[in-house]
């Protein structure tokens, strides 16, 4: 996928809008998001195509978005936040908790990471397939599973990305991680959804950092028997 930049639009792209796209991106720094990688992966993911249609204005705006299934979109700031710590490398292998739309899968995929996303809802695992290859990002696997306990995975992963909350970190999923690995989410903490990232440090210890509250869905075990 090539750029948008900021002083051209791809007619090819719904949130090609050169303005749009710049009053986006402004927004996101205003917030206080400075990382060019994840800014760039940004400007190049459209989150239009990613929402529902009749959410379309809301996709360029910092808010979480309805999607089927009683899911969200995650608003992109709290999305950038959590890049932002992951830390990415290209080439890294990822796997994400909870596709959902896709976006968040998406803006993996474009900075460089080999992504395995798993989904408890068989519709949106599917939808996100789909859109996702529309976008020539055919390469990205994407799983109907139960995330939280991830048994059918091959090898470990560099990052783990959850797109919601748990009450624990499970720890079939830090097992997952490689030493030196890092996984970011969001964790329950007297009540409150807090994010927290966790390192792995060797192959038997990790460390655990808690940052401030988040507004995210639960993640819940198992896969979903309707949807």
């Amino acid at each position: 996928m090539t750029s948008i930049g900021f002083d051209e639009a791809d007619e090819s792209q719904p949130f090609a809008d050169g303005a749009k796209t710049l009053q986006f991106l402004l927004a996101l720094r205003a917030q206080g998001v400075n990382n060019l990688a994840v800014l760039r992966a940004m400007e190049r993911v459209s989150r239009v195509v990613f929402a529902p249609a009749r959410y379309a204005d809301l996709s360029r705006t910092d808010v979480s978005i309805p999607l089927a299934c009683g899911q969200t979109m995650t608003p992109p700031t709290t999305v950038a936040s959590f890049l932002v710590s992951l830390g990415l490398q290209p080439g890294q292998r990822v796997l994400e908790i909870g596709t959902g739309s896709g976006y968040v899968t998406a803006l993996l995929h474009e900075m460089g990471a080999q992504v395995v996303s798993i989904e408890r809802f068989r519709s949106l695992a599917l939808a996100a397939h789909e859109r996702l290859a529309g976008l020539g990002m055919a390469a990205v696997e994407i799983q109907h599973a139960d995330g939280l306990h991830a048994t059918r995975l091959l090898g470990r992963f560099d990052r783990v990305m959850l797109n919601g909350v748990v009450d624990v970190i499970p720890e079939s999923l830090l097992q997952r991680l490689v030493p030196g690995g890092r996984l970011v989410g969001a964790l329950r903490v007297d009540g409150v959804p807090r994010k927290v990232v966790v390192a792995r440090i060797g192959d038997n210890a990790v460390d655990h950092h808690l940052g401030g509250p988040v507004r995210l869905t639960p993640l819940v075990a198992g896969v979903a028997s309707l949807l």
